[in-house]
């Protein structure tokens, strides 16, 4: 996913579901933002990991993304 300060705030629900086939795949949300560099939250589920949120607040925007079943969510990356 991408965001950026210039554009229109944003609500995402992604569910990765449940991995399929005999080997089991992860499920990775990368988030890359455009500068300036925006307030960004990120929480995780206490009692389910692999479900959270990731909010980018530039003051001018807002992105909310909500996700189940990610297995790995890497903190938010700036793009050049």
């Amino acid at each position: 996913m991408y965001t950026a300060a210039t554009t229109t705030s944003r609500n995402l629900h992604i569910d990765g579901g449940q991995p399929t086939g005999k080997k089991k795949q992860t499920d990775t949300l990368n988030v890359f933002y455009t500068p300036p560099r925006p307030s960004i939250i990120q929480s995780t589920a206490t009692q389910n990991p692999t479900s959270g949120i990731v909010d980018l607040n530039y003051g001018t925007s807002r992105f909310v993304v909500q996700y189940d079943d990610i297995e790995a969510v890497p903190a938010p990356k700036g793009l050049r």
